[in-house]
Formats: C-alpha cells, sequence, structure tokens
C-alpha cells in the first residue's frame, strides 16, 4: 500500500507600523482621560476621530487611516503549528 505523505506548516505575520505621536489637547474626546483611557478610546473610535496636523484636524483623513498608511516597522514570522497530512 501507498499512502502520500505531506507537511504542512502555518505562520502568524506580525507587521509593526512606525509610530506616530499626537497631541491630546487636539482632540476634545480624549480630555481628562489618563493615557490608559486615551489609549483604548482611540483603539475603539479610530476611525470617526479626525487626523489632526499641526492643530488642524483633516477632515478626509481620520487617525485610523494615518496609523495604517504609516510605514512598516518590523516583520515578525512565528511557526504556530504543523501537521502531517
Amino acid at each position: 500500500m501507498k499512502i502520500k505523505l505531506q507537511f504542512v506548516e502555518g505562520y502568524h505575520i506580525t507587521a509593526w507600523k512606525q509610530p506616530i505621536e499626537i497631541e491630546t489637547d487636539d482632540y476634545p474626546e480624549l480630555k481628562d482621560l489618563t493615557k490608559e483611557e486615551a489609549i483604548k478610546y482611540i483603539k475603539n473610535n479610530s476611525e470617526d476621530m479626525p487626523f489632526v496636523e499641526d492643530g488642524k484636524p483633516l477632515n478626509d483623513w481620520n487617525l485610523y487611516e494615518e496609523l495604517m498608511g504609516q510605514e512598516t516597522e518590523l516583520e515578525k514570522e512565528k511557526n504556530y503549528g504543523w501537521d502531517i497530512e
């Protein structure tokens, strides 16, 4: 009897983007929040927050788009499993 064997590997790729720095004073919704609260708020609402450059909101560009548009800083591949089929 012949059986065909094949080794299968799976990978997970993580890419970090270049960081940006924002001034929380430019975002009224972040007023009076701690750093941790502000980061949580941004994670949940960045698509609805205009990107502010030089104190001026860019209404056609949001904070999420600015973060996603940054250059990739690091990519890492990690083997997360394998199997023989």
